[in-house]
């Protein structure tokens, strides 16, 4: 029942990406409005092709500690942003391999402190 609920979402999320998507890149023109539409659409695409890699990874290494379901839509919503940062300094060419490996190693970083601090919170027993 979890993974139809994450599949259910992922297609939907990642089909109404591409469709915003095409949307924009064919029928308008590249002023301000369908540029903020074109980082939007993006990233709904991007999270929702990243939610399922989300799920199986966390239900890869969490196995018998539980899948938590806001940390499969906070991992595939960070996985969207950046890209959609990655793509905004490219579309200004300014992106290098260099910036582009600190910030993917910074949102991870980011990820991981969250993980951190969420494990490190005293939670009572549930019985």
């Amino acid at each position: 029942m979890f993974y139809r609920r994450i599949a259910i979402t992922s297609v939907l999320l990642f089909l109404i990406g591409l469709t915003g998507l095409a949307y924009v890149i064919f029928n308008t023109l590249p002023t301000l409005g369908p540029r903020w539409l074109f980082f939007f659409f993006l990233m709904i695409g991007v999270s929702g092709l990243a939610m399922p890699i989300a799920a199986f990874l966390n239900y890869r290494f969490q196995g018998d500690n539980g899948v938590d379901t806001m940390d499969i839509i906070r991992e595939s919503v960070l996985v969207g942003a950046c890209v959609d940062l990655l793509v905004w300094l490219q579309m200004g060419q300014e992106l290098t391999g260099t910036s582009a490996m600190i910030i993917v190693v910074g949102f991870i970083l980011i990820e991981i402190l969250i993980r951190v601090i969420e494990h490190s919170r005293w939670k009572p027993n549930k019985e």
